[in-house]
């Protein structure tokens, strides 16, 4: 999944997607969300699981790299992720001019059974 974001000069920084934000996944999957922010450096970028911040864990771990070239890519590595791990992630990010999002539906299927 590659997403794209721009900014060129004094225009506000917008990220748009080029795929898609609604995934499905097995249990137990591995999720790899990469976005490239163009031709500017943000200030600050900010993942988000259901508006709460996500920190890098044996669940998820974030690396954020700038090039030479004025951009800047972040990466959001989900491990074996399960039911309670549904929901709205989103990543921002923050220049001088604005601030920019980008939401994605990852929705976990497959078999679940009560064990009581």
């Amino acid at each position: 999944m590659l997403l794209l974001a721009y900014c060129i000069g004094s225009v506000p920084l917008n990220i748009t997607t080029t795929n898609f934000t609604l995934i499905d996944v097995e249990p137990g999957s591995s999720v790899l969300l990469v976005v490239d922010i163009s031709n500017a450096y943000p200030n600050q970028t900010q993942w988000l699981i259901n508006s709460t911040a996500i920190r890098n864990s044996s669940f998820a771990e974030i690396e954020t790299y700038q090039s030479n070239t004025n951009t800047t890519t972040s990466i959001l590595q989900l491990h074996s992720i399960y039911l309670n791990n549904s929901g709205i992630y989103s990543i921002t990010a923050n220049n001088s001019i604005n601030s920019s999002s980008l939401n994605f539906s990852i929705k976990i299927y497959g078999k679940y059974y009560l064990i009581q």
